[in-house]
């Protein structure tokens, strides 16, 4: 039986206020990159076409995902304070 492919949509789930850490998680490196830029980097090679790379991000980390994926969705959270 075929089946016609659905769109594929990555979620990118960043807007964590990192109160328990005590700092901003993205910031983080782990061999040069943030944990976003090496999800986005692990998305786009996925061996099938993804439509779209979806991003929720906190308010203060907007600009910082703007510069790692132009062709990301982007959705802010609403500040938890």
């Amino acid at each position: 039986m075929m089946h016609d492919s659905a769109p594929v949509f990555a979620a990118i789930l960043a807007a964590g206020s990192s109160c328990r850490m005590g700092r901003d998680k993205l910031s983080l490196s782990f061999g040069g990159k943030s944990p976003v830029e090496l999800s986005i980097e692990a998305f786009s090679a996925y061996p099938i076409s993804i439509e779209g790379i979806i991003v929720a991000a906190s308010a203060a980390n907007t600009e910082a995902v703007k510069a790692l994926c132009s062709r990301c969705l982007l959705y802010t959270s609403p500040s938890p304070r």
